[in-house]
This record gives C-alpha cells, sequence and structure tokens, in this order.
C-alpha cells in the first residue's frame, strides 16, 4: 500500500478502509471485489462513508459520488444535489438535504426507502432494512421493515440523538435516559432505567452507554463478555462492534471486551489515543499525533493503517448486511456461546 498523508477522516466498511484527505481526494485499501475502493479519482469531497460493499462521498457542492456493489441501486446517487449528511443501511443509501427533507435509493422491499415525505429532519440513520430520521423538534420518523418493532418511536419525544441497529433502533434523550425498540431477543432493549448517560452504542446484540461519570452501562449478548463492562471508569468514548465493546480512557489508553478470535481486542498497548471506533471484525485507534493504529482481521489488508499521518476522524462500519450477521451468529452458534441473557453493567 501506498503512503497515506495528509488524511482528515477515515471510514471502515466490512472488508475495506477509506481515508479523505485534507485536500478533499480519497485513497482506500481492502477488497475491492465489487468495485468499493475504486475512489482514486474523487475530487472536492468532505465526508465519506463505507458500507458492507461501496462507497459514498460527500462533495462540497453537495453532490455525492459512489462506487461498489450496485445491484439494488444503492449507488444511483448522481443526481441527489443539496445533501449534508448521508447514512448507510444494508442495501440502501439514505441522503438528509440542506431543506431537512430526506431522499433514498436501493432496496425498498419493506418501504426502507419511503421517506419523500419527511420534512424538518435534522439527523437520519439507516439499519438493515429500516430508516429513522430524528425532527428539529425531537420526535422522530421512522420507515421500513417493523418485524420486531423497530419503527415504533411515533410517541418518542425530548430525543437528541438516534442509532438504527440492525434490528433495533435506540434514543439518546435531552435528560440522559434512553429509549429502544425492536428486536429484544438478548435483553438488547433493555435500558429503561439507564440514567445520566451522554453516549450510546449498538452492537450486534448489545447497546452500550456512556454517563456522564465516566462509568459504562451495557445490555444485551454477552457470550463473549461484550457486556462486561461495570468496573471500567475514567471513560470518554465508547464504540461496540458486532460482539465487542471498546472504551477510550481520559488518559488515552483503550480498553476492550468481548469476542476476540482475530485479536480485535488487542489495545492494551495502545497509548496517546484521541478516538476510536470498532467494526465488525476490526478495531481503529486515532492517536494524537495524527497517526492510526488497528488491530483484528487483515484478510483483505483493511487494517494496512500503519503508514497513515494526518488523521483527524476514524470511523468503522459495524455489521449491517444479513449475511454478516447470519455468519457471525451461525458461527456463535456451532461454538455454542449464543446464550446472551440481557446482562446489565
Amino acid at each position: 500500500m501506498s503512503e497515506w498523508t495528509g488524511i482528515k477522516a477515515i471510514s471502515a466498511g466490512a472488508r475495506h478502509t477509506v481515508g479523505l484527505r485534507e485536500d478533499g481526494t480519497v485513497v482506500a485499501v481492502g477488497d475491492n471485489y465489487r468495485g468499493q475502493t475504486n475512489v482514486s479519482d474523487w475530487t472536492g469531497i468532505k465526508a465519506i462513508f463505507a458500507g458492507d460493499g461501496h462507497t459514498v462521498g460527500l462533495r462540497e457542492d453537495g453532490s455525492v459520488v459512489a462506487v461498489g456493489d450496485n445491484q439494488h441501486g444503492q449507488t444511483n446517487l448522481s443526481v441527489w444535489t443539496g445533501i449534508k449528511a448521508i447514512s448507510v443501511g444494508d442495501y440502501h443509501t439514505v441522503g438528509l438535504k440542506e431543506d431537512g427533507s430526506v431522499v433514498a435509493v436501493g432496496v425498498n422491499e419493506y418501504g426502507q426507502t419511503n421517506v419523500t415525505d419527511w420534512t424538518g429532519i435534522k439527523e437520519i440513520s439507516a439499519g438493515n432494512y429500516h430508516t429513522v430520521g430524528l425532527r428539529e423538534d425531537g420526535s422522530v420518523v421512522a420507515a421500513g421493515a417493523n418485524w420486531y418493532g423497530q419503527t415504533n418511536v411515533t410517541d418518542w419525544t425530548g430525543i437528541k440523538e438516534i442509532s438504527a441497529g440492525g434490528e433495533h433502533t435506540v434514543g439518546l434523550r435531552e435528560d440522559g435516559s434512553v429509549v429502544a425498540v425492536g428486536a429484544n431477543w438478548y435483553g438488547q432493549t433493555n435500558v429503561s432505567d439507564w440514567t445520566g448517560i451522554k453516549a450510546i452504542s449498538a452492537g450486534g446484540g448489545h447497546i452500550v452507554g456512556l454517563r456522564e461519570d465516566g462509568s459504562v452501562v451495557a445490555v444485551g449478548a454477552n457470550s463473549y463478555g461484550a457486556t462486561n463492562v461495570s468496573d471500567w471508569t475514567g471513560i470518554k468514548a465508547i464504540s461496540t462492534g458486532f460482539a465487542h465493546t471498546v472504551g477510550l480512557r481520559e488518559d488515552g489508553s483503550v480498553i476492550a471486551v468481548g469476542y476476540n478470535r482475530q485479536g480485535y481486542g488487542d489495545v492494551s498497548d495502545w497509548t496517546g489515543i484521541k478516538a476510536i471506533s470498532a467494526g465488525h471484525t476490526h478495531t481503529i485507534g486515532l492517536r494524537e499525533d495524527g497517526s492510526v493504529v488497528a488491530v483484528g482481521y487483515n484478510a483483505q489488508g483493511a487494517t494496512n493503517v500503519f503508514s497513515w499521518t494526518g488523521i483527524v476522524a476514524p470511523g468503522c462500519g459495524a455489521p449491517s448486511t444479513p449475511e454478516e450477521i447470519t455468519e457471525a451468529v451461525n458461527e456463535m452458534l456451532t461454538s455454542g456461546e449464543i446464550e446472551g441473557s440481557g446482562n446489565s453493567a
């Protein structure tokens, strides 16, 4: 891999990693089976988003470019204008316009792209087969699959942050309480008693909350210990992967619990870290000096970041496709370790 310099943002998909340079150009490494790393000719980019098999770039002028998997039209974004934010779902892509309206393309089998009548939206989040929008007034709208009640958000109020997981939706209220709806196989939506929360992160089968005092709470699948965070202190940031949880301490050190078969929890020797992100099969840390460290699965070179410098912010893609989730769950079933039961820290 050629040396990456002048990077200001990164985003990690399932098996590829993308970097945005200060000059608005883009670089990428990793799996390119569907052309998702063919970004060398992009210019004028201000934000990047790496999905499972595709990559999206938001230009300074509000237009959008995309490469990679397009079997459902999820990269048909060339006609979009006036976009200020993007969220990538399973096989659909959602864009938030400057005027608060929303556009979406891709598979619409369950109505997940039926967002054309949304107005006054300030934040969007795309799950596997559903889409969620946060309005300026703190209310929430949702469209798409509702098999487990993941779009039952019409009565939510006072919300300041939303996150659409695979089959569940989480909302953080202004008062520090948390609400969640959807799949609850492992107790991952049992958050009604949480208080003093300032940040939330949803993993494959668990949800983690960071309290104002630097302590951490978690509910959901714990077969690999991903919710064993009750003794964490001095935490300033959290990030969840499919079955692991990572915490960034105030002193710049990092702690991790959960599934570690590929070594994506081997972060105990990291120092001087200012940002973290946990993906499906790897973990990324951004150092104060702008360099990047990474651990975990590297079959397609997705963690070949040790020559990166001048980084501003990292980002990892959690598993979002049925194939990824099925693969992970089947592995857990085979090993007999899939017994999450709603543990709370």
